[in-house]
């Protein structure tokens, strides 16, 4: 991506979110979900966040989830 500092480009976080997601399943094809459907609970997430640790100061991160595990607890 190239930035320039006379004109601003708008991209909706939901494309850059597909973006990010087509980068980790293109690096790792082993993560990509298999067997996943409309109708499935859980979907990949993307999560934007501002990452003060980053080398060259202050920067997004983005945090994917592709996995979400849930249990149910029951006590009587």
């Amino acid at each position: 991506m190239e930035l320039s500092l006379d004109k601003i480009v708008r991209v909706p976080q939901k494309e850059i979110a597909e973006a990010v997601l087509g980068a980790v399943f293109k690096k790792n094809p082993e993560l990509r979900p298999s067997g996943m459907e409309g109708s499935d609970e859980f979907h990949p997430q993307v999560h934007f966040e501002m990452a003060s640790a980053c080398q060259n100061g202050i920067g997004v991160m983005a945090l994917v989830i592709l996995e979400s595990k849930r249990e149910e607890i029951i006590k009587p």
